[in-house]
């Protein structure tokens, strides 16, 4: 981090502050990103050599995980499951990257969490190969 922060005297680490969009140019190359910091100040930042989105899951958004799921039987996973996941963990940062254009790969293995059956431990049930 301090590599980062001697490398330019312009270079800010920003705590508290939520990406919301991602700035492309004219060939569809992620140049930048728009934020809010915790007072409510828009932020745009302009990336000279590129933008590294480095993002948390989505195991607490239980509509993205119905809708990629491809692992659990749906005997076990609902729209009443709960997860003790972060509640932060909503997605948001691969539905930013998907609006530009990003592939995604794995999404459908999520993990709520071991115990989300019911608070209780239990095995395993995995979704039946058809």
């Amino acid at each position: 981090m301090n590599e980062f922060l001697s490398a330019n005297e312009a270079n800010e680490i920003m705590l508290r502050t939520t990406a919301e969009s991602l700035i492309t140019d004219d060939t569809g190359r992620v140049i930048g990103v728009k934020a809010t910091r915790y007072d409510g100040t828009p932020v745009t930042a302009y990336a000279n050599k590129g933008v590294i989105l480095a993002t948390g899951g989505y195991a607490a958004n239980i509509d993205m995980v119905l809708d990629t799921n491809v692992y659990w039987s749906s005997e076990y996973l609902t729209k009443a499951t709960k997860t003790t996941n972060r509640s932060s963990l909503t997605g948001s940062g691969i539905d930013m990257a998907v609006e530009v254009g990003a592939a995604t790969t794995g999404m459908g293995f999520t993990q709520p969490d071991a115990d989300f059956l019911g608070g209780q431990r239990q095995p395993a049930r995995r979704r039946q190969a058809t």
